[in-house]
């Protein structure tokens, strides 16, 4: 199995999914340097990635530079998801509009070379990475191509991809590239700092750094006196101004544009979340019980691929969308260690099966079928916060300017409504799961001598992943288990 990672080479920065750092690159030729942050050690020599800024290179391959920020951006990906450092990789990157056609089948070949596997260190880790295939593809446009509704009704719009040194623009006509109206502006964000740094040496006297000169530009803490402050923001306003020339379309319009997005969010929220949650739950029990003691996310069966060997994991959703970011601990579970997990526990609970045990497992389950178990408040919730939401959403188009009050209220009452309408949709789904002939339990029911999925969707409530060594697995009923992963 390979894994596809997007990395965006840019003049400022190199991004991946999960990770962003500058695109500086230090060389100390065969001397290790005194950190192991950014540290790439490859072909016998040490490097520094993210350390400052490299000079501006129009062709990205008449140098190693850009390959080996490949390197880090790749180890960077893999640790944020928590893979294998052994595996195969397929690059999809891409190239300026107006220089796509022309540096497309060098800039491939200078990423996809021949000496295969690549083997490298970076911050302490040994990779060995086998780059499959690498696929480019038109900056921006790229982009658009997720988001293929914003094109459906538009004849015509403007793409814009505001990059490090360049901007670029393009007419988008019936979804189609208009190939002639493509240019590219030096007046990216390097161009926007170095500007900045400069009127500030002439000025002052002082020298700023790009950190210094993003956090103040982002309005964050940075130690500066308020006179270097003003022509910070001064020189920065000529970039970013506000009402400098009419707009392609009203803020009123805009608004409404919005306010129609967040109606669609919030009545569609629940049932995209139904189509994922049915892709898994009617075939995995663990899929709807086992969530991340971290984050409170739920758990996803993945399939790796080790030398060929393959291997069933589960793995915190958090963690493989967002990476470290939401959820900064939490395990990878082998399956096997949750089965066996699981049936030594069922097979206690057997084995202390009491009237009493059996009368409450059997309680909850009969409250299930019949409904009783349902909040008949939970609507009603639903339905007021739903009002109040569209009550806000209208008060704010009455606004020429931003309302942060309101935008916080608004978003407030957007996460309210999606975890009512969770909670109606798990009542709702225990009560189909339960409602099957012979739903009662007795002892005899729990003498398995392997794990069982379906006996697992019955009595068991949920299953939370302590530690990479531990799970609490809670029955209907409320009966509690800790139980050693081994």
């Amino acid at each position: 199995m390979s894994i596809i990672i997007g990395i965006d080479h840019g003049y400022y920065a190199i991004k991946t999914a999960h990770c962003s750092f500058p695109a500086g690159l230090t060389s100390y030729g065969e001397h290790e340097p005194y950190t192991r942050q950014g540290l790439l050690e490859f072909g016998g020599c040490f490097f520094v990635c993210g350390s400052g800024r490299q000079p501006i290179q129009r062709d990205k391959t008449v140098n190693d530079n850009y390959y080996l920020l490949t390197l880090a951006a790749i180890a960077k990906e893999i640790k944020q998801r928590g893979l294998p450092p052994e595996c195969s990789v397929r690059i999809a990157a891409g190239l300026p509009l107006t220089s796509f056609g022309r540096d497309k089948p060098k800039f491939k070949d200078y990423l996809l070379r021949s000496n295969q596997p690549v083997n490298y260190k970076f911050e302490g880790v040994e990779y060995s990475i086998t780059i499959e295939e690498v696929a480019i593809f038109p900056q921006g446009y790229a982009a658009l191509m997720t988001e293929t509704g914003l094109l459906q009704d538009e004849p015509s719009m403007l793409l814009m991809d505001l990059g490090g040194w360049t901007v670029d623009l393009m007419r988008i006509d019936n979804a189609i590239p208009a190939a002639d109206t493509a240019h590219s502006l030096e007046l990216g964000m390097i161009r926007c700092v170095d500007d900045i740094r400069e009127q500030v040496r002439r000025e002052t006297g002082l020298s700023l750094t790009d950190a210094q000169i993003e956090n103040m530009l982002a309005g964050q803490p940075c130690t500066v006196s308020d006179t270097v402050r003003d022509i910070v923001n001064k020189q920065g306003r000529k970039y970013y101004i506000e009402n400098y020339h009419e707009g392609i379309v009203s803020k009123q319009m805009f608004r409404e544009v919005q306010a129609e997005i967040a109606r669609r969010n919030s009545k569609s929220a629940a049932n995209q979340r139904k189509r994922r949650r049915g892709r898994y739950n009617s075939k995995y029990a663990l899929t709807e019980r086992l969530v991340c003691g971290d984050c409170g996310s739920p758990y996803k069966r993945v399939t790796w691929n080790i030398h060929g060997r393959k291997q069933i994991v589960w793995r915190c959703v958090n963690r493989i969308e967002y990476g470290t970011k939401f959820c900064g601990s939490s395990p990878s579970i082998p399956e096997e260690k949750l089965h066996r997990a699981i049936l030594k526990a069922v097979q206690d609970l057997a084995a202390n099966f009491t009237d009493e045990v059996a009368a409450q497992i059997n309680g909850i389950l009969h409250s299930i079928q019949t409904g009783e178990s349902i909040k008949p408040n939970l609507q009603e919730q639903l339905e007021q916060t739903q009002q109040e939401f569209d009550r806000l959403l209208e008060m704010s188009l009455d606004f020429d300017e931003d309302t942060p009050f309101l935008d916080d209220r608004l978003k407030k009452l957007n996460n309210k409504i999606k975890s009512l309408k969770k909670a109606i949709e798990d009542t709702a789904a225990q009560q189909e799961k339960a409602s099957q002939p012979e739903m009662l339990l007795s002892a005899k029911d729990l003498q398995i001598q392997e794990y069982d999925d379906a006996l697992t969707a019955r009595i068991i409530e949920k299953i939370t992943v302590r530690s990479r060594n531990e799970i609490e697995i809670r029955f209907i009923g409320g009966y509690k288990k800790t139980m050693q992963l081994t």
